[in-house]
C-alpha cells in the first residue's frame, strides 16, 4: 500500500523539511500504529519489553521518496494479512480483529486519529490513555498553528487531515481518563489462552477478564492453580466512557492464612472491609492487619512490593 504525506503552509519552504520534524513524524506514526495494533490484539496499547521480530516486520513503513520541489513524502507499507502472525481472537474485540488482515500500520494510524477526533464515542474501546498520549506527542511535529498535515492513500480512498487545533480535543479526551490504578482481588482461574496470555478468573461476583503482564513471564503457573482460589495483583487501565481492562502482574495460591482475602465476598478489596488504621484502606492497614493476624514476621511479602499509598478501592 502506498501513501502520501504532505504538510501545507510549511515554514521550511518548498522542497525542504527539517530533519527533527521528520524524525518526530516517523516516530509518531510508528508508535501510534504499534499501540493501535496492540489494543486490537490485547485490548491494551501499552507493550513492555522487546518486540518480536515478526511484530517489527508487521509494523514496517518505508520512506520511498520525496517529490521534487515539494514536501510530499511517499510512504509504503504492507497489509497485515501478509505480515502478521496468526493471533488468538477475542470476543470483545472481534469486530476490530476481523478487519485486521486488510489493515496496515498507516491505516491504523489514520483510524486512531479519526476515533480520537470523532464527536461520538463509537469504537472508543480502541483508545486508551497511553495511546492518546502518543497522539498528543505528534503535536511537536507542528511548528505553527497554520500548518496542516495530510496523509492520503494512493487511490484517494482514505485521507486524514490534522491541524494543530485538533490536539486540543485529544488533550481533553486524555485528561478525562484516570491514571492506571493498582488492584488486588481473589478468585479462581477458569480459562487461559496462552497465545495472547489472556486469562478469565471466576470471582464471587462474576468473571474478571485480564491479561498477563510481561513480568509474569511463565503463564504455566496458572495450570497449577486451575480451579483453586488465588490472589491476583496488577493494574486497571482505563479507556474513554468508563471502560477498563486489568493487567495481572502477580499471582499466588491462597493459603490457610489468606482466608481473610479468599472469603471476601467481593472480587475486589474495599476500604470498609479493612481493619481500622490511621491509614484505613491503605497498604499500611493491610500490613498491620496481617502482622496482628498471623504474628510478627509472617506478613505477606507481596504487600511489601506495593506502594505505601496504594488504594485498593476500585
Amino acid at each position: 500500500m502506498n501513501y502520501e504525506l504532505r504538510i501545507e503552509n510549511l515554514g521550511e519552504g518548498s522542497g525542504a523539511i527539517d530533519l527533527n520534524r521528520l524524525i518526530r513524524i516517523a516516530n509518531g506514526i510508528r508508535r501510534i500504529s504499534e499501540g493501535a495494533l496492540h489494543i486490537r490484539l490485547k485490548g491494551l496499547s501499552l507493550k513492555r519489553g522487546r518486540k518480536k521480530l515478526s511484530m517489527q516486520n508487521a509494523l514496517r513503513i518505508s520512506l520511498t521518496g520525496m517529490q521534487k520541489d515539494s514536501t510530499v513524502l511517499s510512504l509504503k507499507t504492507q497489509r497485515f494479512e501478509k505480515t502478521l502472525e496468526p493471533f488468538q481472537t477475542n470476543l470483545f474485540l472481534v469486530e476490530a480483529q476481523v478487519e485486521l488482515p486488510n489493515e496496515n500500520p498507516i491505516s491504523l494510524f489514520i483510524k486512531t486519529f479519526q476515533l480520537a477526533l470523532a464527536e461520538d464515542d463509537n469504537k472508543q474501546e480502541l483508545l486508551d490513555k497511553q495511546l492518546l498520549q502518543e497522539l498528543k506527542k505528534l503535536r511537536k511535529a507542528f511548528y505553527s498553528g497554520d500548518e496542516i498535515m495530510i496523509i492520503s492513500s494512493e487511490d484517494g480512498a482514505t485521507e486524514l487531515e490534522i491541524k494543530d487545533s485538533d490536539f486540543d480535543r485529544i488533550i481533553d479526551l486524555e485528561d478525562e481518563i484516570p491514571e492506571p490504578e493498582p488492584v488486588v482481588f481473589n478468585g479462581a482461574v477458569d480459562m487461559l489462552q496462552y497465545s495472547n496470555s489472556k486469562v478469565k478468573i471466576k470471582t464471587e461476583e462474576g468473571y474478571v477478564y485480564g491479561y498477563l503482564s510481561e513480568n509474569l513471564s511463565n503463564p504455566t503457573v496458572f495450570a497449577n492453580l486451575w480451579g483453586k482460589e488465588a490472589i491476583f495483583t496488577g493494574a486497571t487501565y482505563f479507556k474513554p466512557g468508563g471502560r477498563s481492562i486489568i493487567e495481572i502482574e502477580e499471582v499466588y495460591e491462597c493459603g490457610s492464612g489468606d482466608s481473610y482475602f479468599t472469603n471476601n465476598p467481593q472480587p475486589f478489596l474495599k476500604k470498609q472491609e479493612l481493619p481500622p488504621s490511621e491509614r484505613d484502606g491503605s497498604v499500611q492497614a493491610m500490613r498491620e492487619f496481617q502482622e496482628k493476624w498471623f504474628g510478627p514476621g509472617r506478613r505477606d511479602p507481596d504487600l511489601d512490593q506495593l506502594p505505601i499509598d496504594f488504594d485498593p478501592e476500585v
